[in-house]
């Protein structure tokens, strides 16, 4: 429509986003060679000729070489699509993860100048718990689902078990594993995910996965938990599944309830508060508040008290250090050492140890 915007892509581009009132049309030129697509984000139209069939809110369309694109709103409500398209590069492309480059060696350089991390003071102190973003090899998964539920697939064959809300998933990544979660259905999913170090032992044990449909509970003076993994109130729960010994437990304080928690001396632990506010530690403590982490230092245990008008909803996650070193990198590969790092990633490239079905995953 003769409006241009500043230019901030290297790569030359167009991206419009269009409203059409019912019975409006339009069209708009894209040169020539360009590739380009259009996504639907509201109502239904007609893309290309008029004799095509409806294409309706959520779906794309990727478009064919010509002069442009035509659209007709034929429908009783306004019709709203972006139209994404871009000059070709007709370069090789070569990916992993995050990283887009033009050959497998300018990935592993990519990797290594991104994050090739060996242990540190913040890591150490919750040894035996990792803080990355994903994972393929070397450690263990824990997800708490807390509302909703989500629909989990992995290399091994398991495809759309559900996690339901209140159940836990545990997943050892072992020698190697490609997996995906996502929504198993429309509306809000809120869970917690914990990434557990394994022994240099077990590094190389075959991926595994289990889910707990059932969660011990103890309820006392206000003061209900549920039990994941460990002991509370008398009550224990030894799923099995971790290699590491941990303990998990959900705590919810009723207003005016107070706690203790024994915890073994030698290990490391934290608090994550999910709902209202506590003092923790202490009375004489400042309140922590929903949404942050506490990382407990060394002692016989933890006391919480809830003097708040509202219940006090948190999880005390704690395991005995490993005092072993970590060495990982990009996001994915959680090892002792830099050879075995790279030994992982190799494997990951030729497909094999773990990683057979790499290619077949990506297709997917």
């Amino acid at each position: 429509m003769g409006v241009k915007s500043p230019v901030f892509t290297a790569t030359p581009s167009m991206f419009l986003d269009f409203t059409i009132s019912p019975g409006a049309q339009m069209h708009q030129s894209i040169p020539e060679t360009w590739n380009s697509f259009v996504y639907v984000l509201e109502g239904e139209g007609l893309f290309g000729s008029m004799d095509s069939s409806p294409i309706s809110a959520h779906h794309v369309l990727v478009l064919t070489h010509g002069d442009g694109l035509s659209v007709w709103n034929n429908g009783s409500k306004p019709l709203r699509f972006v139209l994404i398209g871009g000059q070709p590069i007709n370069e090789p492309v070569v990916k992993y993860g995050p990283f887009v480059m033009n050959t497998q060696a300018e990935i592993q350089q990519a990797l290594k100048d991104y994050h090739y991390c060996k242990n540190g003071p913040g890591l150490k102190s919750v040894d035996p718990f990792i803080i990355l973003d994903e994972f393929s090899t070397g450690f263990q998964i824990v997800t708490y689902m807390l509302e909703g539920a989500l629909r989990y697939k992995d290399s091994t064959g398991i495809w759309g078990a559900t996690i339901p809300e209140g159940c836990v998933q545990w997943v050892t990544a072992g020698r190697g594993l490609f997996f995906s979660q996502v929504p198993a259905c429309p509306g809000t999913h809120k869970g917690l995910q914990i990434w557990i170090n394994l022994p240099s032992k077990d590094k190389m044990v075959e991926p595994d996965y289990n889910v707990s449909q059932t969660i011990e509970c103890a309820e006392k003076d206000g003061v209900k938990v549920r039990i994941i993994e460990g002991e509370s109130m008398g009550v224990k729960s030894e799923q099995g599944y971790t290699r590491t010994p941990i303990m998990f437990l959900d705590f919810t304080l009723n207003p005016g309830a107070q706690m203790n928690q024994p915890i073994p001396e030698s290990w490391n632990s934290f608090v994550y508060v999910l709902e209202g506010e506590g003092l923790f530690g202490s009375m004489d403590s400042s309140p922590i508040l929903a949404h942050h982490v506490l990382v407990l230092s060394h002692g016989d245990g933890l006391s919480v008290w809830n003097n708040g008008s509202k219940p006090l909803r948190f999880v005390l996650i704690g395991g005995q250090p490993l005092n072993e070193p970590v060495v990982w990198l990009g996001e994915d590969f959680v090892m002792n050492t830099e050879i075995e790092v790279e030994q992982a990633y190799q494997d990951l490239s030729d497909c094999k140890n773990g990683f057979e079905m790499a290619e077949e995953w990506k297709i997917k």
